[in-house]
């Protein structure tokens, strides 16, 4: 079984989204929800990719600041019906910011209320292949375009994702 590592997953959309979906908040428009527990491995049959995770986090830009988020898991396989599934689940209470005003206004009731919900996730449905491609530095990936349920502060958007990999062989 050939693992595959992430090297760079364009995930900006993910925070993105995630603000999406947090700024009703700010008008008080969007309903109460169950604080989010903790996301549960789907059972994979053909692991095409598992992120390592001492060295992989979700970095985000938003215009001058930018951070992280780390990652409890992540995995794309097929289950033992042939189907795509996989998860990546964020653990929204090491989100980073490079500015600590920005990082506590994330963290707050305004935003992703990180001390309620805790973890965030996206449900991978779908993984389309487009072919090889280079990273930004230069190295050479596969590039594909994840399709999947984004979960954030209990509220689920569908998102596609583009995601480049890295044959890294067998790293374990």
């Amino acid at each position: 079984m050939e693992k595959k590592a992430l090297l760079f997953v364009v995930l900006a959309a993910v925070i993105i989204g995630a603000i999406y979906l947090a700024s009703p908040l700010i008008s008080g428009f969007l309903p109460k929800a169950a604080p989010a527990k903790i996301p549960t491995r789907p059972v994979i049959t053909e692991f095409f990719f598992q992120l390592d995770l001492a060295t992989s986090t979700l970095s985000w830009e938003a215009g001058q600041y930018n951070g992280f988020i780390n990652f409890r898991f992540a995995e794309i396989g097929r289950d033992k019906d042939g189907k795509v599934t996989g998860v990546f689940a964020m653990d929204m209470t090491s989100l980073k910011a490079s500015d600590s005003v920005v990082e506590a206004r994330l963290k707050s009731k305004e935003f992703f209320e990180v001390n309620r919900f805790t973890n965030a996730e996206l449900a991978v449905t779908e993984l389309n292949y487009f072919g090889p491609a280079f990273s930004a530095d230069g190295q050479p990936v596969e590039s594909y375009e994840l399709k999947g349920d984004l979960t954030v502060r209990g509220v689920v958007q569908n998102i596609r994702v583009p995601l480049l990999l890295s044959a890294l062989g067998n790293p374990f």
